[in-house]
């Protein structure tokens, strides 16, 4: 994302689902036309499986949004 989409990342946190999995979150930044956007890509992985959580948009938006954000991927739950 960084070498080809033009991304920086911003910030890298540990996280864990409702389910108990450990994960990974990376957070990124992005200007277009000018206006800055935010993207955040969490990852859990399991034994079996890869689940991708993402949210995105204009930075405004995004922190507006960011505890309900936060509580949806702290709530998530998965298959085992």
């Amino acid at each position: 994302m960084r070498t080809l989409g033009g991304y920086a990342l911003l910030d890298r946190r540990d996280v864990k689902s409702k389910s108990g999995a450990d994960g990974i979150q990376l957070r990124f930044g992005h200007d277009e036309d000018g206006e800055p956007y935010l993207y955040w890509v969490t990852l859990f992985v399991t034994e079996s499986r890869i689940f991708v959580l993402e949210a995105g948009g204009p930075k405004e938006e995004v922190q507006r949004e960011e505890a309900r954000i936060e509580w949806s991927i702290a709530n998530f739950e998965h298959v085992r």
